[in-house]
């Protein structure tokens, strides 16, 4: 074989090689717009997407884009450091120590906002709250016994108001 046939059949065997090549990006490119296609529909079916024109409820707006019972931001050991759930209806921000600690939570329970600062795990917590009777701060020791509380727990608000007269 001379080295003019052998550079044809080179040639030849490149050219093949190059629209096998052509054809197979092509299928992958394919493959792959119908695998995002796939995935898109799963995800706005998923999340409810694909009706939010038809919602009026102002509420939902700020929902739409991550719905979880619980998110957890980790630390870079993997630690969960800061929680954001919903437990039963009542929902919680809520930051850990190093340890797994609770030591600030941020919540709403039967429609009651409050803030819990804590010392550790037995040690003195601070609750800022507001209840049916009002706002409220208790302060407690390492055994959970009320150290200072203001209002004071024999002044409710009907008791204040009848003093002031």
């Amino acid at each position: 074989m001379t080295t003019d046939e052998r550079m044809r059949r080179l040639e030849n065997e490149l050219g093949r090689v190059r629209r096998h090549s052509r054809r197979l990006v092509a299928i992958g490119t394919v493959v792959l717009l119908l695998m995002g296609a796939v995935v898109w529909m799963g995800v706005t079916t998923a999340t409810g997407d694909d009706d939010w024109e038809d919602d009026d409820s102002e509420s939902d707006v700020y929902f739409r884009t991550v719905k979880a019972r619980g998110i957890a931001v980790v630390d870079n050991k993997g630690k969960s450091r800061i929680v954001l759930a919903a437990p039963r209806g009542n929902a919680q921000l809520i930051m850990l120590d190093e340890a797994g600690t609770p030591r600030a939570t941020l919540s709403v329970h039967e429609d009651n906002p409050a803030l819990t600062l804590s010392g550790g795990k037995s040690g003195p917590v601070l609750v800022l709250r507001v209840d049916e009777h009002g706002p409220a701060i208790v302060m407690t020791d390492e055994k959970s016994n009320t150290i200072w509380q203001a209002p004071p727990p024999d002044d409710t608000p009907e008791e204040a108001e009848a003093g002031e007269e």
